[in-house]
């Protein structure tokens, strides 16, 4: 700070924190005179103004003629110098007029207050105008990178173009299909490069703090390095049950990575023709290798298969086998079930708002709890509850159920023997059920659950001899459910989310 070069001589009584503020106001000014040529023209003229201002006060006090004409030095003179000089004039009349000077002190900063509000439109309108023509470069010089953008979309979604050879060895009809194929590749390549655009876009002109600086290079370099699979390695993030993506990107380009990732991992661009690539998948299938686009599953990281289910927080992805019905197909034969066990009577279904008729025992723990204290406990047997309720409701829902292994018996395990359902593992055996059911119709092998606020994940992998047994041993350590379905959902499946347990 300055004001220690013109502070006011020991017992004045000129106010010092007024002329504290009136060097803090000299240094903002000339802060923000750096910053545009418009704002730095601007400020000289305030400062020559005040310096004539200051230099009749000084030819007053010492009874002589002014001897400069301030404003026109300012003109000429560097900014800084200009405010030096005027430093040392108020330091020179503060020590003349002693308290006298407080009224002078009071204009100067009133003025200098007025400059800076001035200073702040002219330097705000001109990051505005500047900022508009940054970004009409920076669009033309994104556009430049079409073909690096056009093959990374075809990287994240397993497409591979086919040769003049290959299209004439097909059948018409396998041409043009060949042919769809390209099409719909070529329009996911291009929202992918939209999506890209817009992120980098932020990046670059919004979101940076002042410790932060990516170049244009440094982004045409993250961009290629996706391309060759440099950013992220992805067979030793597959090789942990356990992590952070974060640990496994190159070094390299973790600077660009940081500043994108809150955006990228969860990033999931609109898809045309069919090309269905989620949030999380398309961060490892872009960035990372070894990873291609499996025909089944989402990623496949060397000879083995991975399914993303990612969301953030207790948002989190479903076990959607194409055996599994929404929860609506089992609403009737649960309300079936019910009345076998406790009469039609004591089963009735509540109303929303709207007059939808809703059911009191939704397959979460608030519909849990009442249906063990209101039908279960007072009215079912273990027995009941498995053979009446449990297993005709889910060999609706699981409508592969009969090749399901221990299907039966993960319905039982949920019983207590008084014929209650048990809070603590219903959700888990019927995840267990919904894995398999999903391995058997699908083809679901090892499944990733990732966090895309956090970017952690967890690895549930698939086991011939046992296929659900890792996520039994997972489920309430490092994943858990979220969630049920409620029974007249005619949209999600009937499932809960799986996430990252916190």
């Amino acid at each position: 700070m300055r004001y220690n070069d013109f502070k006011i001589v020991e017992n004045s009584f000129v106010a010092e924190e007024e002329q504290s503020d009136i060097a803090q106001s000299l240094d903002y000014i000339e802060d923000m005179a750096e910053q545009d040529p418009k704002a730095l023209e601007f400020a000289r003229q305030g400062i020559a103004k005040l310096r004539d201002y200051v230099n009749k006060i000084k030819a007053k006090v010492k009874q002589v003629p002014q001897t400069e004409d301030a404003s026109s030095a300012a003109m000429v003179t560097d900014l800084r110098t200009q405010i030096a000089q005027l430093e040392n004039d108020i330091a020179e009349i503060c020590r003349e007029m002693g308290d006298a000077c407080n009224k002078y002190v009071a204009n100067m900063r009133d003025f200098l207050s007025s400059l800076e509000k001035k200073l702040e439109a002219l330097v705000g309108a001109s990051k505005g105008e500047g900022r508009e023509e940054a970004e009409n470069e920076f669009f033309e010089w994104f556009n430049n990178l079409s073909k690096i953008l056009n093959a990374l979309g075809k990287k994240a979604q397993g497409y591979t173009e086919l040769s003049e050879e290959d299209l004439a060895a097909m059948t018409a009809k396998q041409r043009a299909g060949a042919k769809k194929v390209a099409v719909n590749a070529e329009n996911f390549a291009n929202e992918l490069g939209n999506s890209l655009r817009s992120l980098f876009l932020d990046v670059l002109f919004t979101d940076q703090g002042s410790d932060i600086h990516i170049s244009r290079q440094d982004v045409t370099e993250f961009l290629q390095e996706s391309l060759k699979g440099t950013v992220i390695n992805n067979e030793q993030l597959v090789a942990q049950d356990k992590g952070n993506i974060d640990n496994f990107v190159n070094p390299a380009y973790k600077k660009v990575y940081d500043a994108i990732s809150g955006r990228l991992v969860p990033l999931k661009p609109p898809a045309s023709g069919g090309a269905n690539i989620g949030p999380g998948e398309l961060a490892l299938a872009m960035c990372g290798n070894p990873a291609n686009k499996a025909e089944k599953g989402d990623i496949k990281v060397g000879n083995d298969m991975y399914e993303i289910k990612a969301g953030a927080g207790s948002v989190g992805g479903r076990f959607n086998s194409d055996q599994a019905t929404t929860a609506f197909g089992g609403w009737n034969t649960w309300d079936k079930g019910l009345k076998d066990i406790a009469g039609d009577e004591l089963i009735v279904r509540d109303k929303n708002q709207k007059g939808k008729p809703l059911s009191l025992y939704n397959w979460n723990d608030k519909g849990i709890d009442a249906l063990n204290s209101q039908v279960l406990e007072p009215y079912s047997t273990k027995e009941d509850t498995l053979n009446k309720l449990l297993i005709p409701t889910f060999s609706k829902i699981i409508k592969n159920h009969k090749e399901v292994p221990g299907f039966v018996e993960d319905l039982e395990a949920m019983i207590n023997p008084d014929g209650t359902i048990n809070k603590e593992t219903y959700m888990k055996h019927y995840a267990s059920i919904l894995y398999k059911s999903y391995n058997l119709a699908d083809g679901v092998t090892n499944i990733m659950i990732i966090d895309t606020a956090s970017r952690d994940y967890a690895i549930i992998r698939h086991s011939k001899g046992d296929i659900s047994g890792d996520l039994m041993n997972k489920l309430g350590d490092t994943i858990r459910t979220a969630g049920g379905f409620n029974w007249n959902d005619n949209h999600q499946k009937a499932s809960p989310q799986f996430v990252i347990k916190r």
